[in-house]
């Protein structure tokens, strides 16, 4: 399965970096994203967490997975609180 981690972290990079360069059009839209890119967070670094246990001095892959994650996550972070200071998303009581 990590195998795969490579091709996955391509496809995730690209979905979060299109809000970085578009804009969130939707926050219904970015609240699923938001909520499919934790999953898939906790998943991969799961099989890091596991794979860490089969290696020896496997400790860096659960680093090495989180800064990979981490990276392209925090810019949609980045343009997801820019848009909300500006008002772009009016809260409802």
């Amino acid at each position: 399965m990590y195998s795969y981690f490579p091709i996955f972290i391509a496809t995730y990079s690209a979905l979060l970096r299109n809000y970085v360069h578009s804009g969130i059009s939707s926050a219904m839209a970015a609240t699923t994203d938001v909520n499919q890119t934790h999953i898939a967070m906790k998943l991969w670094l799961v099989i890091a967490d596991f794979m860490c246990k089969l290696t020896k001095g496997g400790e860096t892959l659960v680093a090495t997975v989180w800064n990979e994650l981490w990276a392209a996550y925090e810019g949609f972070l980045d343009v997801l609180e820019t848009e909300a200071q500006a008002g772009l998303y009016p809260v409802r009581h």
